[in-house]
């Protein structure tokens, strides 16, 4: 997994993007990033799967501060992030997440 940032001249946004490779998504139909940035909504947060197997989705990000965030496998399987800034505990999921800092 990884995370590419690219700040945007001239302002105060982070492009963000998220990437899980083809080996922790062999056999998966469709990922979807959640996070606190979409209000952990995976309704219009569908990744696009890229020709190397991999999916990976861009986000602009106001920058200055850290947000929680996890991928979506098929509806039904949560992961974190091998690549992520840190990571935090949840105790309404009972889990750890994944931390981007921008």
């Amino acid at each position: 997994m990884s995370l590419t940032k690219t700040r945007l001249k001239g302002d105060s946004k982070c492009r963000v993007t998220f990437t899980v490779p083809s080996n922790r998504v062999d056999g998966v139909k469709t990922v979807f990033l959640a996070g606190e940035f979409n209000d952990w909504g995976v309704k219009d947060s569908k990744m696009k799967r890229n020709k190397n197997g991999s999916f990976s989705r861009s986000m602009v990000l106001p920058m200055g501060r850290e947000y929680q965030y996890r991928y979506l496998l098929d509806g039904s399987c949560w992961i974190n992030d091998e690549k992520a800034d840190d990571y935090h505990h949840c105790d309404f999921a009972n889990c750890d997440n994944s931390i981007v800092r921008v």
